[in-house]
């Protein structure tokens, strides 16, 4: 819903990349199976503009996902759906930290 103003990416508001990682991320590349090789920066700029389009290319929420226990959550090509994200109580893998129960 970034078309819609719903939501943003990144930490300031018209600031999708903190400006002290940029040359890092421009620096850095990883190879992408539709794109080839690519800086992780330009491929933050491309997912950015595929969410903002009117008929989303690419969806964040699109599966395989798996939890910090490596279990899988929502299978591959599969999107969350609503509700699942909505109560979403789990953290993806290689996030560090512990949701308070």
């Amino acid at each position: 819903m970034l078309k819609q103003g719903a939501c943003e990416l990144g930490g300031e508001f018209g600031v999708p990349i903190n400006p002290k990682f940029e040359a890092a991320l421009k620096e850095k590349k990883v190879t992408d199976p539709v794109l080839g090789k690519i800086s992780v920066y330009d491929l933050v700029m491309m997912r950015l503009e595929q969410m903002s389009e009117e008929t989303v290319l690419f969806d964040p929420f699109t599966g395989p996902i798996k939890d910090q226990e490596g279990r899988i959550r929502i299978e591959a090509g599969r999107r969350g759906t609503h509700d699942e994200l909505w109560t979403m109580d789990w953290f993806v893998e290689n996030v560090v930290g512990k949701i308070p129960r």
